[in-house]
């Protein structure tokens, strides 16, 4: 009975460090549950992002991002799924060790118990107590025998709860065996279905990304289409300007030549007399001086709503990076079929058409110009006089930029001019 102690408390030893084992398994696979369900959670919300935006048919830079984020999520979910069966497989090698250790435990305990029984029956131990007090030779031989007897039966009590504790045992661990397995093949299964919703997303954001290439490959072949129709513009422009300051000069030596010395000195002292008067008000700005010159920082904007998108020189494209266009006015994006009201006195002298800029108005005002481009209509006609705030057309879509927008310029004879320089701040 003595040589069975070593052994079992082996099998106790070995029985708490799986016992540690499976509480460590334990703590990670509810951080791993738990890790799940909010992942689960996070794609569940981003997937209700995906169909909206679907349904919207908003931006698909702004999709692909959302998908990148759900793929990035399901992939993480994905490897939880991996972690979880590797977990599950662990856990079922350590069930069979002890399921195999607890084999060997019952076979040794039974071996042991049949052993002992059939000790027991050769020394007939199932005397009854009167014929083992009648067949001892003396009563300290009966009280021995008694005291044996009582040992052997704690002993056998104990060997059989052990053996029923290792069947009960074994019978739990093979049914965590079976429990893992069906497990595992869950997980296994929505390892599979996340992988198929993954690469359904990956293909998805692909061809968002291919789409995206395409329209941003004719975006910016519609972008250097109208650089190119802008110089063309530019150039028309400045001929005309060129001219209206040959014209100017011409007229002013003309008038010169054929006034007399006195009629001069008297129209210098008119034109000075002139120049002192108060400056006229104009609408929605500040008192304004009689020339364009002294109204720098002042001037009234052409529209009633304005933001300017893409300002003046050389500038990266608000839509499409990596772009730069040399801007010699400004884009200023505002509300659909917005009115065009110009800036300050002056008189048309240009009316251009423009299959980038639709139709455009050039308004002199003495030695300074502002165009205003991209209009669906214009309300005013060439060599027709101009006031400020006076309405001169309507704004035209923009493609490019994806909204209503005007293109404005302005130039101090042949030079253009930073138009939010002389325009009141916003």
């Amino acid at each position: 009975m003595k040589k069975c102690n070593p052994l079992l408390n082996l099998y106790g030893l070995i029985a708490m460090l799986m016992i540690f084992v499976t509480h460590l398994s334990a703590q990670s696979k509810a951080q791993l549950e738990s890790r799940r369900e909010e992942l689960l959670r996070e794609i569940e919300l981003t997937s209700q992002k995906i169909e909206k935006a679907r349904s919207d048919k908003s931006d698909a830079a702004q999709r692909i991002q959302t998908l990148e984020t759900q793929i990035e999520k399901r992939n993480e979910l994905v490897n939880n799924l991996c972690e979880s069966i590797d977990l599950l497989n662990n856990q079922a090698i350590q069930t069979n060790s002890q399921a195999t250790i607890l084999q060997k435990e019952l076979d040794q305990l039974k071996y042991d118990y049949r052993q002992v029984m059939q000790t027991a029956y050769r020394r007939h131990l199932n005397y009854h107590y009167y014929l083992m007090l009648f067949s001892a030779r003396s009563v300290n031989d009966f009280f021995n025998w008694v005291l044996y007897i009582k040992q052997f039966d704690t002993f056998v009590t104990e060997k059989v709860k052990s053996i029923t504790d290792n069947q009960q045992a074994l019978m739990d661990n093979i049914y965590k065996i079976e429990s893992s397995k069906e497990q595992k093949l869950k997980l296994v299964s929505e390892q599979e279905r996340q992988q198929n919703k993954m690469t359904s997303e990956i293909n998805e954001k692909n061809s968002l990304v291919q789409q995206l290439s395409e329209q941003e490959s004719t975006l910016i072949r519609k972008i250097r289409d109208k650089e190119n129709e802008k110089e063309q513009i530019n150039r028309k422009i400045e001929k005309i300007i060129a001219a209206e300051i040959k014209a100017a000069k011409e007229a002013e030596l003309k008038k010169t030549k054929s006034s007399p010395k006195s009629d001069s000195k008297r129209s210098g002292k008119t034109s000075e007399k002139t120049a002192n008067t108060s400056p006229k008000s104009t609408p929605k700005a500040d008192p304004l001086s009689v020339n364009f010159e002294g109204n720098k920082g002042k001037l009234p904007w052409p529209l009633k709503k304005a933001i300017v998108i893409a300002g003046f020189g050389k500038k990266e494209h608000p839509t499409v990076k990596g772009i730069y266009t040399n801007n010699k006015g400004i884009y200023i994006k505002t509300d659909q079929a917005a009115e065009v009201t110009s800036v300050f006195d002056g008189k048309v002298v240009a009316i251009l058409s423009s299959p980038a800029y639709k139709e455009c108005v050039l308004v002199k005002h003495g030695d300074y110009f502002t165009l205003y481009a991209n209009l669906n209509e214009v309300n005013v006609k060439k060599n027709s006089s101009v006031s400020a705030g006076q309405v001169l057309g309507r704004v035209a879509f923009e493609d490019t930029y994806n909204s209503p927008v005007l293109y404005f310029e302005i130039w101090k004879g042949e030079s253009p001019m930073n138009p939010e320089l002389w325009l009141k701040s916003l």
